[in-house]
């Protein structure tokens, strides 16, 4: 009744089923501190979060979730660094860390460009033994150092993954191209061509990786082999990123000529991109 009232706007009833339980356990009050997060209500989160004795993985995950969600990645991270420093006074019998908290640290730390703690963060998740193994702790890795430019550390990571999903080589060669590696991009993106490893935002990311390494022969080459070789129709965001890759290069008319003629209507982002080049 809690979760229901808060994710259909009724945050007052919410608290009145809340406020007038007898009994309130963990799970109740992690289910009203994500109504208040939902509702950005960050300081009503936090008040509630503070009073409560006994806190679990779920806890902290949403309290963190919640602080990251409303800009405040740094008060996020101190958090972090008090479960870990939890952690070791508790002899590491009370264990909160999971893949979910890691995934929103790293992200933070991805947004925020903040190599040397995320490489501190990297090294705890080797220590709890979800370095290599959980495929999404390694997809978070591979987007932070990729946004903090470690391009090495981004091909470490995707090399000693114990299993790789789509997500997993779209990171890589988005990361390998947005950090000026445009060959090493499309190198991936044929491996993962061949593998059968490949979505809509596989496509998207070799024709970006194309665009910001000038390779425009390359990368219409892909754009007229997606739905003919490999089964995938482009979408509107496959277009726009070929008016990227030919107004980078300068061949202004072919983009125009393209934005008219392709099959979508033209949003914002199609006009703003031509403008851009």
């Amino acid at each position: 009744m809690i979760d229901g009232h808060a994710k259909l706007g009724a945050l007052s009833d919410a608290e009145k089923v809340f406020y007038g339980m007898r009994y309130r356990d963990i799970c109740s009050c992690n289910i009203m501190m994500d109504g208040y997060s939902g509702h950005k209500l960050v300081d009503r989160a936090l008040d509630l979060f503070r009073i409560m004795r006994k806190k679990d993985a779920s806890t902290w995950n949403i309290i963190i979730s919640c602080l990251w969600e409303n800009s405040l990645g740094g008060d996020a991270l101190r958090l972090f660094i008090d479960v870990v420093r939890s952690e070791c006074h508790c002899g590491g019998n009370a264990k909160v860390l999971n893949p979910s908290i890691y995934t929103t640290v790293l992200h933070t730390c991805s947004v925020l460009a903040l190599l040397a703690f995320g490489r501190q963060v990297h090294a705890r998740t080797v220590k709890d033994g979800f370095g290599q193994s959980n495929v999404f702790v390694s997809n978070s890795l591979m987007s932070m150092y990729s946004s903090c430019g470690a391009t090495l550390d981004l091909e470490q990571v995707f090399e000693e993954m114990a299993v790789r999903d789509v997500v997993s080589w779209n990171s890589l060669i988005q990361g390998l191209g947005q950090n000026g590696l445009g060959r090493q991009a499309l190198a991936a993106g044929e491996r993962a061509l061949e593998l059968g490893m490949y979505n809509g935002n596989t496509f998207i990311s070799i024709l970006t990786s194309c665009s910001h390494a000038g390779l425009v022969v390359e990368g219409l080459s892909y754009f007229d082999a997606m739905a003919k070789k490999h089964g995938v129709e482009p979408t509107l965001d496959h277009y726009i990123s070929v008016i990227d890759l030919l107004g980078r290069a300068g061949r202004l008319e072919e983009a125009y000529d393209l934005l008219r003629k392709m099959p979508f209507a033209s949003n914002a982002l199609a006009w703003r991109t031509l403008l851009h080049s």
